[in-house]
């Protein structure tokens, strides 16, 4: 556990190369050495070989003092991660990633991801990865994004999709938590908005998982500047996930419910299913479409990692995100499940079209925000793109995501409306 968490096997097989790079240089140095053409034999003396050894150890003494400054904190303080996503457990870590003290911050880079997150360390043990909203110039230099919020015709723009989606993925995550929270679902974990001292989240030499020179640079460059805060979102470390995707078979009893009926003891995964596929949604997030998003913890399906939400903006209505995996689709069509949890349709009715303006979701949204420390200025590191000449930057009004949510919850029940129609009320909302 202590090789995978601090990638020490990782930074073993760097130093080796450079160690081999190293010594293979003194012996191109070699007087009986000729560097081009190689036509006198290798004289390996007692003296050469000593001279190499020194060299050896010397690095090595280096690195481990640099390795353990680093990662030291694995052997001072003990790990706390989540178990279990409860009321509980917000109460317990919310106010910790607010405004607990961080103690260790180091780049994370999980398989192939490209958003740029840092695995975070607090005092107490408790441990999280933050998301940065923006690139660090963007306070700096307005120009760098179009400085204006622009508001249009939604319909008017169709092709809106977010700008530099894959680098800065904080805001979504902030977003998505606090809608999985008004709709009870408790499929995230605890995340909070927090502004960052340069200090305290980049490291001067950082050696740790997927370290390269250019990063290595970057994170020694940004902890000497001068003081200067950066907006992340830190999400808690949740530990136990397993990855467990929905079957074939699982495709026909959320599609076609009064033909294929649902064993017993499959209801509530098909319902837990089900209640995923209604958030990502809201939300705009296409994850779910690849297998390697379904996480699992105590048999309930999470959706930890947002990042990718709102890809079309805030008025996105993409109703394939309702039919699931890519395998389940086919090239150019698809089927929108038409099984539904019935607590999750009645909670979203209270909150839908007909529901008072003070009890719609866009509003409580709003509401919700406003107790974070970064949520009245969560939009303003919403970049899109106008269209799909990618030239052209525009952000949204804040009250148009809120609307768009609105928006989107009338489709939602327009659809659950039209299943309940060519089926009934009992198969689509009862049998799960």
């Amino acid at each position: 556990n202590l090789v995978k968490r601090s990638s020490l096997g990782f930074t073993l097989h760097k130093l080796f190369i450079f160690f081999s790079y190293c010594i293979w240089s003194l012996l191109m140095r070699h007087k009986n050495i000729n560097r081009f053409k190689f036509k006198n034999k290798l004289k390996f003396t007692p003296k050469l070989f000593f001279r190499c050894y020194f060299f050896f150890i010397l690095c090595s003494c280096i690195f481990l003092v640099l390795y353990l400054a680093n990662n030291g904190d694995f052997f001072i303080s003990p790990r706390q991660t989540i178990a279990s996503i409860t009321k509980e457990t917000d109460e317990e870590w919310l106010p910790v990633l607010a405004n607990g003290k961080i103690a260790k911050s180091w780049n994370f880079i999980p398989g192939n991801a490209y958003a740029e997150k840092y695995k975070i360390k607090f005092e107490d043990g408790k441990e999280a990865v933050a998301k940065v909203l923006a690139h660090w110039s963007q306070p700096l230099l307005p120009f760098f994004f179009s400085n204006e919020r622009t508001e249009f015709d939604h319909k008017e723009f169709e092709d809106t999709r977010r700008a530099l989606k894959g680098r800065y993925q904080g805001w979504p995550e902030l977003l998505a938590f606090h809608v999985d929270r008004l709709l009870q679902l408790y499929k995230k974990a605890p995340t909070v908005g927090r502004m960052v001292s340069n200090k305290e989240l980049y490291t001067p030499l950082d050696i740790s998982n997927g370290w390269t020179f250019p990063r290595i640079l970057y994170a020694f460059m940004m902890y000497w500047m001068p003081e200067f805060y950066v907006p992340v979102t830190i999400t808690g470390w949740v530990s136990n996930i397993k990855n467990k995707w929905p079957n074939g078979n699982d495709k026909f009893y959320l599609v076609l419910p009064d033909e294929y009926h649902i064993p017993p003891f499959r209801k509530e995964y098909i319902g837990e299913i089900s209640d995923t596929l209604v958030f990502d949604y809201l939300i705009d997030d296409h994850d779910r479409s690849y297998k390697k998003n379904w996480l699992m913890l105590n048999d309930h399906i999470l959706t930890l990692d947002s990042g990718l939400g709102w890809n079309h903006g805030p008025y996105s209505d993409c109703l394939p995100t309702l039919c699931g995996l890519k395998s389940w689709r086919d090239s150019d069509s698809c089927n929108p499940i038409c099984v539904f949890r019935k607590k999750t349709i009645e909670l979203l009715e209270s909150m839908g079209p007909d529901a008072p303006p003070e009890r719609k979701l866009g509003y409580l949204l709003k509401k919700s925000l406003e107790k974070d420390i970064i949520g009245n200025d969560l939009f303003k590191y919403a970049v899109f793109f106008k269209d799909n000449t990618t030239s052209s930057y525009t952000r949204f009004q804040d009250q148009d995501f809120f609307d768009g949510i609105d928006f989107r919850v009338t489709l939602l029940l327009d659809h659950v409306d039209t299943c309940i129609h060519f089926l009934n009320r009992k198969v689509v909302l009862d049998s799960v």
